[in-house]
């Protein structure tokens, strides 16, 4: 009435529905990967460098979806914190990212995954199931943690993160130059993947491929920004 606002028109709006509209936004929200670009330097000298040796950083990654968002992120959420495990679905989805739209080449032949203190199930278990699925061989215990670390988002900057995870994890294994699929369930400041691909290439493996059910940030990083 007062030609301002629609507050006095009642409900106005449409709620049907179009069927293909709703199956194209839940594919579009099931298809918001983000690739994990490799670090290329310390955030201080280390070992008596700044620069990552190329041939001691893994290649570039993926994350089947952003943490928490209305796609797959929300399923990540909800199975790490509430149902203890991740559902058979999120394997199925993580198998046709890797297979269909990433294809690695060239492609991984193991499968390891990042260990966890607090939750010592929860990634390797869909580690194993992820890479049964693909047809790999899955290598338990081939990282491992060897003290609790601070969840990264908590850390103050890159500095606190490198150092947050740099002496909590070796690799016990010789991997005899074979190329490795590294499954993690987040991924924030990327240290993680970084310090554990380095120790995986100082035990000679090949390519490191790094992978991660959700990612904490939209659009990637790029180089080394924190």
């Amino acid at each position: 009435d007062c030609g301002r606002c629609c507050n006095c028109a009642g409900d106005f709006r449409p709620r049907a529905t179009n069927p293909q509209l709703v199956q194209k936004a839940a594919k579009f929200l099931k298809n918001r990967f983000v690739r994990i670009e490799p670090r290329k330097r310390f955030p201080y000298r280390f070992e008596d460098m700044i620069q990552i040796p190329e041939p001691f950083r893994y290649e570039a990654g993926y994350s089947l979806s952003i943490y928490g968002d209305a796609g797959w992120g929300r399923m990540v959420k909800e199975d790490k914190y509430e149902r203890g495990h991740f559902r058979s679905e999120l394997v199925a989805a993580s198998k046709d990212l890797i297979t269909d739209y990433w294809s690695p080449e060239p492609f991984p032949e193991i499968v390891v995954s990042v260990p966890s203190l607090r939750r010592p199930y929860l990634v390797s278990r869909f580690a194993e199931a992820l890479a049964k699925e693909i047809g790999l061989s899955y290598i338990p215990d081939c990282v491992v943690k060897k003290k609790e670390t601070h969840e990264q988002k908590a850390m103050k900057n890159s500095s606190m993160q490198f150092e947050n995870v740099l002496s909590a994890f070796d690799v016990s294994l010789d991997l005899g130059g074979k190329r490795v699929l590294l499954v993690d369930d987040l991924v924030d400041s990327r240290w993680t993947f970084t310090v554990i691909a380095y120790l995986l290439k100082k035990k000679n493996a090949g390519a490191v491929y790094p992978f991660a059910l959700s990612a904490s940030w939209e659009g990637g990083y790029d180089d080394d920004e924190s």
